[in-house]
Protein backbone atom coordinates (compact mmCIF):
# COMPACT_ATOMS: atom_id res chain seq x y z
CA UNK A 1 0.00 0.00 0.00
CA UNK A 2 2.34 2.19 0.92
CA UNK A 3 4.46 1.76 -2.24
CA UNK A 4 1.55 2.99 -4.09
CA UNK A 5 0.44 5.58 -1.78
CA UNK A 6 2.98 6.80 0.33
CA UNK A 7 0.82 9.33 2.59
CA UNK A 8 -1.37 6.83 3.63
CA UNK A 9 -1.68 6.17 7.04
CA UNK A 10 -1.92 2.47 7.83
CA UNK A 11 -3.19 0.61 10.92
CA UNK A 12 -2.37 -3.01 11.60
CA UNK A 13 -5.41 -4.36 13.82
CA UNK A 14 -3.95 -6.79 16.10
CA UNK A 15 -6.04 -9.68 17.84
CA UNK A 16 -5.02 -9.75 21.83
CA UNK A 17 -4.24 -13.95 21.02
CA UNK A 18 -4.80 -16.13 18.70
CA UNK A 19 -7.26 -18.30 21.05
CA UNK A 20 -9.30 -15.00 20.91
CA UNK A 21 -8.60 -14.94 17.31
CA UNK A 22 -10.09 -18.40 16.35
CA UNK A 23 -12.98 -17.89 18.54
CA UNK A 24 -13.65 -15.14 16.48
CA UNK A 25 -13.65 -16.66 13.65
CA UNK A 26 -15.66 -19.53 14.63
CA UNK A 27 -18.29 -17.07 15.68
CA UNK A 28 -18.55 -15.91 12.03
CA UNK A 29 -19.83 -19.68 10.97
CA UNK A 30 -15.73 -20.94 9.87
CA UNK A 31 -15.44 -24.38 9.24
CA UNK A 32 -12.78 -26.13 10.97
CA UNK A 33 -10.67 -26.15 7.74
CA UNK A 34 -10.61 -22.54 7.12
CA UNK A 35 -10.75 -21.72 10.27
CA UNK A 36 -6.82 -23.76 10.77
CA UNK A 37 -6.07 -22.04 7.29
CA UNK A 38 -7.01 -18.35 8.49
CA UNK A 39 -5.17 -19.04 11.73
CA UNK A 40 -2.12 -20.20 9.79
CA UNK A 41 -2.33 -16.91 7.35
CA UNK A 42 -2.45 -14.82 10.96
CA UNK A 43 0.59 -15.76 12.24
CA UNK A 44 2.38 -14.84 8.56
CA UNK A 45 0.58 -11.57 8.94
CA UNK A 46 1.40 -10.70 12.60
CA UNK A 47 4.96 -9.77 12.06
CA UNK A 48 3.98 -7.25 9.19
CA UNK A 49 2.24 -5.36 11.62
CA UNK A 50 5.78 -3.50 12.92
CA UNK A 51 6.06 -2.22 8.99
CA UNK A 52 2.19 -0.30 10.22
CA UNK A 53 2.07 3.25 10.77
CA UNK A 54 -0.33 1.80 13.88
CA UNK A 55 -0.51 -0.81 15.71
CA UNK A 56 -4.17 -1.02 17.62
CA UNK A 57 -4.42 -4.33 19.93
CA UNK A 58 -8.31 -5.21 19.29
CA UNK A 59 -9.42 -6.67 22.40
CA UNK A 60 -12.53 -4.86 23.19
CA UNK A 61 -14.56 -3.38 20.11
CA UNK A 62 -15.37 -0.48 21.27
CA UNK A 63 -12.22 0.95 22.52
CA UNK A 64 -10.17 -0.63 19.02
CA UNK A 65 -13.04 1.61 17.39
CA UNK A 66 -12.07 4.69 19.67
CA UNK A 67 -8.19 4.20 19.21
CA UNK A 68 -9.05 4.05 14.95
CA UNK A 69 -11.20 7.31 15.45
CA UNK A 70 -8.46 8.77 17.24
CA UNK A 71 -5.97 8.19 14.69
CA UNK A 72 -7.84 9.33 11.70
CA UNK A 73 -8.83 12.27 13.62
CA UNK A 74 -5.00 13.20 14.50
CA UNK A 75 -4.20 12.54 11.04
CA UNK A 76 -7.08 15.39 9.70
CA UNK A 77 -4.92 18.11 11.59
CA UNK A 78 -1.31 16.75 11.57
CA UNK A 79 0.93 19.53 10.65
CA UNK A 80 2.12 18.64 7.24
CA UNK A 81 -0.97 17.67 5.69
CA UNK A 82 -2.85 21.30 6.79
CA UNK A 83 0.39 23.24 5.49
CA UNK A 84 -0.07 21.23 2.05
CA UNK A 85 -3.73 21.87 2.12
CA UNK A 86 -4.02 25.36 3.42
CA UNK A 87 -6.24 26.81 0.39
CA UNK A 88 -9.16 24.03 1.94
CA UNK A 89 -9.49 25.39 5.14
CA UNK A 90 -11.21 28.78 5.14
CA UNK A 91 -8.93 31.14 7.07
CA UNK A 92 -8.20 35.03 6.45
CA UNK A 93 -5.66 35.33 3.98
CA UNK A 94 -3.22 36.92 6.49
CA UNK A 95 -3.22 33.69 8.16
CA UNK A 96 -2.45 31.53 5.12
CA UNK A 97 0.13 34.03 4.11
CA UNK A 98 1.97 34.23 7.72
CA UNK A 99 1.68 29.94 7.85
CA UNK A 100 3.09 30.00 4.40
CA UNK A 101 6.66 32.44 5.45
CA UNK A 102 5.97 34.36 7.87
CA UNK A 103 8.89 34.94 10.78
CA UNK A 104 8.42 33.10 13.72
CA UNK A 105 9.67 35.17 16.89
CA UNK A 106 10.17 31.61 18.77
CA UNK A 107 13.48 30.23 17.29
CA UNK A 108 13.40 26.54 19.48
CA UNK A 109 10.49 24.64 21.31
Amino acid sequence: MKKFFPEAVTIFLLPPSFEELKRRIEGRGYVDSNVSKRLETAKGEVPCARFFDYIVINDYLNEAVEKVKSIILSYRVKKERVLDEIEKFRLDKDIVDLLKGGECYVKET
